[in-house]
């Protein structure tokens, strides 16, 4: 059985990250060797893009609940984590939004590949996509954030 121990938001953005860049060349994201993922992929939002398509993680809220009542306190751990996706290339805008839209679905479909994030989560799953556009570096782009939310259990002092 898992240890769904962790209440830090790092951990499940870091499961997030690594996720996402394992996935990332399946994905079309271009190779950099200077990035930590040794892709696009980077942990936190960028204020300039290099190339896309690329993909930034980057932390959301964390909710804790008591859930019960025992020593010590069990808690109900809500987790939000934000996948921005930055697409800019040339042709068309109807080719350009298709091709955002595509990726997002790609994206939500390799978060839903495993719901537990590698055993950090009790259930994961991608809650919203929300269109729109972005300036990065002085260039418009089109953008995409999808909203990944997680539950896990934990202690309030872990034993």
């Amino acid at each position: 059985m898992p240890n769904y121990a962790t209440y830090h938001a790092q951990d499940i953005v870091q499961g997030v990250f690594d996720t996402l860049s394992t996935a990332a060349s399946s994905l079309g994201i271009a190779v950099n060797s200077g990035a930590a993922s040794g892709y696009d992929v980077f942990y936190g939002d960028q204020t300039n893009i290099p190339r896309t398509p690329t993909i930034c993680v980057e932390p959301g809220t964390l909710t804790r609940t008591l859930d019960g009542a025992a020593t010590p306190p069990p808690t109900l751990n809500e987790f939000e984590v934000l996948i921005l996706v930055y697409l800019q290339e040339l042709g068309g805008i109807q080719t350009l939004e298709k091709s955002k839209d595509l990726l997002l679905d790609q994206v939500v479909d390799v978060m839903h590949e495993d719901w537990t994030l590698g055993g950090l989560l009790v259930f994961g799953y991608c809650h919203t996509i929300d269109p729109g556009y972005a300036m990065r570096g002085n260039k418009l782009m089109r953008c995409g954030k999808i909203s990944y939310r997680g539950m896990n259990k934990s202690f309030l002092i872990n034993p």
